[in-house]
């Protein structure tokens, strides 16, 4: 899902909706989790190490700062809720 002109934000639900997203460099990402209990967003891939790791179980942010493709999924349920976000200049 093209997000590059919009807030772009990712429920972090069973799967996460939506799976994956497009966003531009310097634009934020919002994880929401609306599961309830300890949900997690946990990178897996990407140029930069961690950026997409956000330890938190409500709301968490985080602003790619170069391009490429980062993988994520939760840390407690590894593979079954994953996604990707495709950063673009």
């Amino acid at each position: 899902m093209d997000l590059t002109g919009a807030d772009a934000g990712v429920f972090f639900d069973a799967p996460p909706n939506p799976k994956c997203i497009r966003v531009r460099v310097n634009q934020v990402v919002t994880f929401t989790n609306i599961l309830q209990g300890f949900h997690y967003p946990e990178q897996t891939c990407g140029p930069v190490p961690g950026i997409f790791s956000l330890n938190v179980a409500g709301t968490g942010s985080a602003t790619p700062t170069m391009a490429g493709d980062y993988g994520y999924e939760c840390g407690i349920h590894g593979a079954s809720f994953a996604g990707t976000i495709r950063v673009v200049p």
